[in-house]
């Protein structure tokens, strides 16, 4: 842990890091569920949430900033206490976990529909775990170099996205703002779950070099981000249509199924391809963040053994609901509880690190 707080985090590994925990099988589905509350106007919504992050991600910052050589079940039990402090370090460690779960089931419902129609769901759930325990077990530096060879992969996809663009139609997006301000707004939270996976600076943050730059590049990784679901649902909405988009499970794959290429004919398999290693590189940060959370909780100094030994929670997360209805509702759920769970924690440990008069960036500046 010491080697990697000294050596860290690069500004782009940072930036990796945070692409490829936030950028995961939820942006196959997420023209759908914008579509289903906001229309047509669905991708402005997803601009307005991506403002929305950008304040929350800041939010986030001002705690870890006061506590830049901590990581959350560190910091959490110095300002409240032992056992509060366990007990919201554990609260976190599941959300991870679980939320790591859900998106492997989500990406493994679209691998065995779309491709891999003859091989058994646990045989694939399986088949992904085994590299991400072991990247996991890496640390955090190493997920960092690892981000960002996934990163340069997923670069190549944005170019393959825009083949389908000869079908563009404007008129499938027209008139603008015909949905009203009352169903932008409404899709507002939905879209805003598409951005969990900033949390993450809670635990990465003393890994991190120029901690000094770590806002200006969580709100650049935040923008790109940004750009890209509302590029998703524009370019999806003007190729296939709100009202086709409504129809499908994974609209973004219907998207991709319209374009060819002269020495590709599925560029829908081609994208599934690569962003295989997006989504193992989503599941191994948060699988990460959590076992790295109760490993230090635990007063371990390396989290090898939780790495091992927590895998079967997130198959359990991922192999339990029985249907693709039952996977998104739960996502949803952690979804609200990640989102909500997380700031109210941030505001509280803001407001008693505040009130105890907690703060060891003065003393870090001092010395």
């Amino acid at each position: 842990m010491r080697d990697a707080k000294k050596y860290g985090l690069s500004d782009f590994q940072w930036a990796s890091v945070l692409i490829c925990t936030i950028l995961g099988a939820g942006i196959t589905t997420l023209p759908r569920t914008i579509a289903e509350t906001a229309g047509r106007d669905g991708w402005i919504s997803i601009l307005i949430a991506g403002a929305a992050t950008w304040a929350m991600a800041a939010f986030v910052w001002l705690l870890c900033r006061k506590f830049p050589t901590k990581t959350l079940p560190e910091f959490s039990v110095l300002i409240l206490g032992r056992p509060l402090g366990a007990l919201v370090s554990v609260m976190y460690a599941i959300y991870a976990i679980g939320i790591s779960g859900v998106a492997l089931r989500i990406f493994t419902e679209l691998a065995t529909t779309w491709t891999l129609i003859w091989t058994p769901q646990p045989v694939f759930l399986l088949a992904n775990l085994v590299p991400v325990v072991y990247i996991s077990r890496m640390g955090a530096v190493t997920l960092g170099r690892l981000m960002e060879l996934v990163v340069y992969m997923t670069g190549t996809v944005i170019f393959v996205y825009l083949v389908p663009l000869a079908e563009f139609d404007i008129l499938n997006l027209r008139p603008v703002g015909a949905e009203g301000l009352p169903a932008i707004l409404s899709a507002i939270p939905d879209a805003s779950f598409a951005f969990l996976g900033f949390e993450v600076l809670l635990v990465f943050f003393p890994f991190i070099i120029n901690r000094d730059r770590v806002l200006r590049i969580t709100l650049l990784a935040l923008t790109v981000i940004t750009v890209l679901y509302a590029g998703n649902v524009f370019l999806t909405f003007g190729v296939l249509g709100v009202e086709h988009t409504l129809l499908q499970t994974w609209p973004l794959m219907n998207y991709l199924r319209v374009g060819t290429l002269p020495f590709i004919q599925r560029v829908d398999n081609l994208v599934l391809f690569i962003w295989t290693a997006q989504v193992i590189g989503l599941v191994a940060i948060q699988y990460y963040a959590g076992t790295f959370t109760l490993a230090t909780l635990t007063r371990h100094h390396y989290h090898d053994i939780w790495a091992l030994v927590a895998w079967p929670v997130v198959y359990a997360v991922a192999i339990i609901p029985e249907r693709l209805s039952e996977v998104f509702e739960l996502g949803d759920q952690i979804g609200r509880w990640g989102l909500f769970g997380i700031l109210g924690l941030t505001g509280l440990l803001l407001l008693v690190a505040k009130i105890r008069g907690l703060d060891e960036s003065k003393e870090e500046k001092i010395d």
